[in-house]
């Protein structure tokens, strides 16, 4: 696929095929179109070319690394409009929501709460595919202890896409991991990392770029 973002192509010839069953690490440098390409494949915003075909029901979700859920709304107005109370709980509970937030506004909550309540979400519909985008950067190790559960429950049936800019983040997800760069998909087996040249140009690689905010 193929998209184009304030006329410069960021994603030029992305191919890669994701089988359910995997949790696959993206990484890549700061704007270098990793939330473009999570957008796109859950259906956010539409390919200049090319196509994304999901199997299974078809349905995708995105958790952005900034909360978008809605700001007004309490923890418990929000999850009242997807399933019942019952549900939510128990939504809540495996994805660490501390009972006493439910009565607070989402935006009164602190990144990690409103990630969690993302998660909350993702168990409560299941969708087929999950991109998460850079759900772990900057977070606590309380935090990817909690969550790493959850992900290896949900990838048997589902396909899980985490983006990231850190590779030691990567790699505690899948010894394999999906490099973005020059707008191309490429994958970095476990083996090939324990070359020294190829682990240093991904570390290097890393480095470089502008803030992903810059194409959201």
């Amino acid at each position: 696929m193929k998209k184009v973002f304030n006329k410069i192509e960021m994603i030029v010839d992305a191919n890669y095929t994701f089988d359910k069953g995997g949790v696959y690490p993206v990484i890549g440098a700061h704007g270098s179109g990793k939330t473009l390409l999570c957008e796109c494949i859950a259906g956010l915003c539409r390919p200049d070319g090319g196509e994304i075909y999901i199997s299974g029901d078809g349905s995708a979700i995105m958790v952005h690394e900034d909360s978008t859920l809605p700001p007004y709304l309490t923890v418990r107005e929000y999850l009242g409009y997807m399933c019942s109370s019952e549900e939510a709980d128990v939504a809540c509970e495996e994805a660490g929501v501390p009972q006493e937030v439910y009565d607070h506004l989402i935006g009164a909550c602190d990144k990690e709460t409103r990630k969690r309540l993302q998660m909350a979400v993702v168990l409560i519909k299941k969708p087929y595919v999950i991109a998460l985008d850079a759900p772990f950067d900057y977070c606590s190790e309380e935090f990817f202890n909690d969550m790493m559960p959850i992900i290896d429950e949900l990838k048997d049936k589902h396909i899980i896409i985490v983006t990231s800019g850190n590779v030691d983040v990567a790699r505690s997800l899948s010894g394999d991991v999906i490099v973005l760069n020059n707008g191309e998909l490429n994958a970095v087996t476990d083996e090939s990392f324990e070359i020294p040249e190829i682990r240093q140009a991904v570390i290097d690689l890393l480095a470089g770029g502008e803030d992903d905010d810059e194409i959201n």
